[in-house]
C-alpha cells in the first residue's frame, strides 16, 4: 500500500456528470506499476461531511508521460469535490498495487475484464 500525492494535470468536463481526470505524481517521481481496471482511494479533504476515501477505477496509463487518467461520475458530493479539483491542484490517494491483479490473473482475467461491475469497467471505454 502506498499513500501518493498527485497533481492535476487536466481536468475535463465529458459532460455534466462525467469528468477525465489526469494526474501525475507530485514529487516528479516515476510512476508505480498500474493498470486500467485497478482502483486508487482517493481523500475527500475539501469537504467536512465526507469521510471516506472514494474508490476509483483507473482509466488509463500513459508511462511516457508519466500520468494517470481517471474518469470519475459525479455520483454524491464526494466525487462531486473531486471533479471541481482545479488543474495544478493535489489529489491524494492511496493505492494498493498489484494484489487483485495478480488474484485476478491467476483466475482468467480475461473472462472477467469484460464483465461490468466490480473489476473497473471504465478501463474498456
Amino acid at each position: 500500500m502506498k499513500v501518493l500525492d498527485f497533481t492535476v494535470r487536466s481536468n475535463i468536463a465529458l459532460n455534466n456528470r462525467n469528468h477525465l481526470i489526469k494526474i501525475s505524481p507530485a514529487n516528479e517521481e516515476i510512476l508505480p506499476e498500474m493498470f486500467p481496471g485497478q482502483f486508487v482511494q482517493i481523500l475527500v479533504d475539501s469537504s467536512p461531511r465526507v469521510f471516506l476515501r472514494r474508490p476509483i477505477s483507473i482509466n488509463l496509463v500513459d508511462i511516457e508521460k508519466n500520468e494517470i487518467w481517471l474518469l470519475i461520475q459525479k455520483a454524491g458530493e464526494g466525487t462531486g469535490k473531486i471533479c471541481e479539483t482545479k488543474p495544478g491542484g493535489t489529489i491524494n490517494m492511496i493505492y494498493f498495487g498489484k494484489l487483485i491483479y495478480h488474484a485476478l490473473e491467476e483466475r482468467a482475467i480475461s473472462a472477467c475484464r469484460w464483465r461490468g461491475g466490480r473489476y473497473g469497467t471504465t478501463a474498456f471505454f
